[in-house]
This record gives C-alpha cells, structure tokens and sequence, in this order.
C-alpha cells in the first residue's frame, strides 16, 4: 500500500489523544464528504504563520555576505547574492503551498476549544487519537503525502530556526498560543520549482485541500457541546445514523451539575 503517513517532528505517541472542535455545519460537511480539510497556511487569523523569527531575519544578511564572499566563482558573486535573497523571499511565498488540518492535544475535554471553535454553541468535538487519524488518512489511500507534527511553543523574540529547516515555521507558533497544544498534518505541495531562483508568486492551492479519509477508522467519540438542548443531541445522533458513523455518542461532561 501506498506511504501517504511521514512524520515530521512527532514525539507524541499513537496512542495519544486528540480533538477536534466543530460547528455543526462543518460537522456535516465532514460527513457528507468524507474529507478533512486542510487549509492553506496563509489563511489562517494568525499572521504569523509561516513566519520566522526575529532572531533569525536579523542574521539573515550578514549570513549572506558571508556565503557571497565564501563564493569560488568571481564573476558569479552578485547573481549569487541575488539568488539567495529569492531563495529567503520564497519563505514568504511558501505559506500559499503549505495546507494544514489542526487537532488538540488533551486527555480531557477543553473549555477553553468549546468557546474558541463553537461559538454558536451548536457543534460537537471529536475524539480520537493520533493512530486512528494515522490508519484513517492511509485506509482511504490518500494520494496526498500528508505530514504530522507537534507544534512547539516559542519566544519569537529570541528564538533562531534553522537555515535549512524550511518548513518548520509552519511547526512552530508563538507562546503565547501555547494553551492550543496543537497537533498537526500538513501537506505540502509543488516545492521542485524551489531551485528555479524566481519567486513563487502562484499558489498550486487556492484556498486548502480536502483529503478523503476513513470516518469510522477516525471517529472514536463524539462529544455534544456542554449547554446544547436535548433536541440538537438527536440532530447529531440522526445524521451519525444516516451516514454509517459508528462511535460513542457523549454529551459534553462540562455540563454536568456541581456537588456541594
């Protein structure tokens, strides 16, 4: 069978527990289609995704000079220069070719996720771990190559990637967000014309990518959001029904009533 799993900066376990936290709407949309969606980095609120630090762009320049004048090839000098400057240009233009699909990391439910991605207090999580997703994306023979990583926490002020890393800014967020504890796949795509020394202004990806995946393979529980009426709890056990999903169905334990 064909690899479409490559692990990129995983340390978490398979049988590490991750969530998902949906409006109803994308809920059903998942179900009807069948896919995850990953969309592309640029599009995400943050700005900062993608981005380097500012440790890193202030040595930029003189790690430059320092390969021009290590240069063998004197006539060569300036394009060479010139070169390298769209090659660090192009980290800006990666983010269009870089698509993300976003879970959290917790053993127990998160209040915090409930209020960030369920607003309209009409959606579900779902609960899963990071194997089922692994055996999800590879029994629906995803012909994409889709990579998973543990997003890490840091100072951007003072933190330094490395030169060669590229893709790890889309790994890594600021501290500040680190209450996300963020698991993700991404995929990347077209990165051949990389070596072409022009700048990528088109994007092969327009706004993100669906991937087919396996939902009884992915889906373990459902979690109906806390304060939901009873009547929205039988809307998602009608529309599990009706597409085959067979898991738990939970409502939420955040709703249930305090001891004194």
């Amino acid at each position: 069978m064909y690899e479409c799993i490559h692990p990129y900066n995983l340390t978490s376990s398979n049988n590490t527990t991750i969530w998902r936290y949906l409006d109803f709407t994308k809920f059903a949309s998942l179900l009807d289609t069948e896919t995850l969606f990953f969309c592309r980095s640029d599009k995400f609120e943050d700005p900062f995704e993608g981005a380097t630090s500012t440790l890193t762009s202030s040595k930029r320049m003189s790690r430059i000079e320092k390969l021009v004048a290590n240069h063998p090839i004197e006539t060569d000098k300036d394009a060479f220069r010139e070169r390298l400057i769209i090659n660090y240009k192009n980290r800006y233009h990666l983010r269009k070719r870089v698509a993300i699909n976003c879970w959290h990391k917790n053993e127990f439910e998160s209040e915090a996720m409930w209020k960030l991605y369920v607003p309209s207090k009409e959606g579900i999580a779902i609960r899963t771990n990071i194997g089922a997703l692994t055996s999800a994306l590879t029994k629906a023979q995803s012909s994409e190559n889709v990579h998973l990583a543990d997003v890490r926490y840091v100072d951007y002020e003072n933190y330094e990637f490395q030169d060669h890393a590229s893709l790890d800014p889309f790994i890594t967020k600021r501290v500040s967000f680190s209450h996300e504890n963020e698991f993700r796949a991404f995929i990347v795509r077209d990165l051949s014309d990389m070596n072409l020394h022009i700048e990528l202004h088109e994007s092969p990806i327009e706004h993100g990518i669906n991937v087919k995946v396996d939902l009884n393979e992915l889906i373990q529980d459902i979690y109906i959001f806390p304060t939901a009426p009873a009547w929205f709890k039988s809307l998602v056990v009608s529309i599990c029904e009706k597409y085959s999903l067979n898991c738990t169905i939970n409502h939420s334990s955040l709703n249930k009533d305090p001891v004194f």
